[in-house]
């Protein structure tokens, strides 16, 4: 009998997988013969569907997904190294505001890539995946040494894409988090947890969890990322909650700065909750268990008038925020979100992901440090923040003019306009499968900026960020973490 042919494919899995995935249907892996029919009608469906998707989103038909193979360099630069397919790319050009032709013929044909099948078009080895990137190890200057923060992002797909975003940023005083979506295939989680055995300040969690595009479960994933980063060694001092294409806008040293600003807020987007929680069921505090110690709740009776008990009031904000350690370590001490959490996660519901962290960070009952107000949102006046940028089908601040789920995909038209200005520490969306050329050129940006030129905080607004409402309502705490009534009462909503 000759010998087993060797899967390298499968060992690898079986490497990083706690689970068995002998039985797992791949999705590299070919369809059986007897499967050939289905398999030809329903590529013929995903054919009409790609043509439609193209007509409707102005895509050109030159553009294609390219699986991309990635070489791992030979040695060491002390430049961005570039990935497979951009090495003849002028990013130069994009970016110096003298060359809209060409960046006119970049935007007409777009490089557009997704994460190989094979193994070995993408090695997954500790020494090639240092090799593709730039990880200090060490940090970069003593003001970002001595402001360390944690990442905590819930991911599904585009693992290149990750790696690519995580050398970006990185620093070893840093830490990064991953929470994968059950639904993500099992080549990308074993991708991700290659990543975090390679890299001692990278983890992933345990659980996963059935995340879904309407915001289900996106909470309880984050909790599960902030539980392990909570319990780590590692004493960072801001955690930002993102999602899987929230693209960095900002270095590492400037990220610092402005967090630095936030002067111990907690960065949230505030709006009035329109209607997705079900007003029906019990939120009354006692019934939520919010609190672990009783007594915090026997203290807001003892002076609570209204004629109805003290319940939980909802607000809105991107799911995206950034929030201080001290409101994460009084979070998981003092409080107990499973039952509210769970309660708010309704299936009906669309954006359900919206409300939570929002509701709790905004809620004074509660006692979190850093918590901002919900006093404006009952005056009808919405207040911004700076974790997050998106547009919303504002077509003149769209250059690339295509839209998903009315979000603006950024192109390499828009570096330049649009993200090279925008005050938020994150842009979403900037994305591999759409341009992958606009991701290629700022990163190219961010790593110049970290490595090779003078790092600075001159084009940083400053007053903008200690200028937000929730920075100015910090201000004016006093020894108890409260703001006082007249305070509140002559509070501006707007800068």
């Amino acid at each position: 009998m000759g010998k087993t042919r060797r899967d390298p494919l499968k060992e690898f899995l079986l490497d990083v997988e706690e689970e068995d995935v002998t039985s797992v249907k791949l999705k590299h892996i070919q369809a059986k013969n007897q499967y050939k029919p289905l398999v030809i009608t329903l590529s013929l469906l995903i054919l009409t569907s790609c043509v439609l998707y193209l007509l409707i989103t102005k895509n050109t038909p030159g553009d294609s997904i390219t699986k991309i193979i990635v070489k791992t360099s030979p040695k060491k630069s002390d430049y961005f190294i570039r990935p497979v397919g951009t090495q003849d790319l002028r990013c130069d050009w994009v970016m110096d505001g003298k060359h809209d032709q060409y960046v006119k013929q970049l935007a007409g044909k777009r490089y557009r890539i997704e994460d190989p099948d094979s193994l070995d078009d993408l090695p997954m080895d500790c020494q090639s995946i240092k090799a593709r990137h730039h990880f200090p190890d060490q940090p970069s200057s003593p003001f970002e040494a001595d402001f360390p923060y944690a990442v905590a992002r819930n991911v599904y797909k585009d693992y290149y894409y990750l790696e690519l975003v995580l050398a970006a940023t990185y620093q070893p005083q840093n830490c990064y988090c991953y929470a994968i979506d059950r639904s993500a295939d099992h080549l990308f989680r074993a991708r991700l947890k290659a990543l975090a055995k390679c890299l001692p300040n990278v983890i992933v969690a345990t659980e996963y969890r059935d995340m879904d595009s309407a915001g289900h479960r996106m909470d309880l994933a984050h909790i599960d990322c902030l539980n392990v980063l909570r319990n780590g060694t590692m004493k960072w001092k801001y955690v930002q909650l993102l999602q899987n294409h929230d693209f960095p806008a900002k270095t590492n040293y400037k990220m610092v700065a402005v967090m630095k600003w936030l002067n111990g807020s907690n960065d949230i987007e505030m709006n009035r909750e329109p209607g997705r929680v079900n007003k029906k069921l019990n939120w009354t505090l006692s019934n939520m268990e919010i609190f672990k110690n009783s007594s915090k709740l026997d203290q807001i009776l003892k002076t609570w008038t209204a004629p109805t008990p003290p319940s939980i009031t909802f607000a809105k904000g991107y799911n995206e925020v950034t929030i201080s350690r001290e409101a994460i370590d009084y979070i998981f001490t003092e409080l107990n979100l499973t039952k509210l959490f769970s309660q708010i996660d309704n299936d009906k519901t669309y954006g359900i992901d919206e409300i939570g962290f929002t509701t709790i960070l905004s809620m004074e009952l509660l006692g979190i440090p850093g918590h901002f107000s919900q006093h404006c949102i009952n005056q009808g006046k919405s207040t911004s923040f700076i974790t997050r940028y998106s547009n919303w089908l504002n077509q003149e601040k769209c250059k690339s003019h295509h839209f998903r789920h009315a979000i603006c995909i950024h192109g390499v038209e828009d570096l330049l306009p649009i993200v090279d200005n925008i005050k938020e520490l994150y842009v979403n969306k900037v994305m591999p499968d759409f341009d992958f050329n606009a991701v290629t050129c700022w990163l190219e940006v961010l790593y110049n900026r970290t490595y090779l030129e003078e790092r600075t905080v001159k084009r940083l607004d400053q007053k903008h960020y200690q200028g937000l409402a929730h920075v100015r309502y910090q201000a004016l705490k006093d020894e108890n973490g409260q703001v006082p009534a007249e305070k509140l009462a002559n509070f501006s909503c707007t800068a």
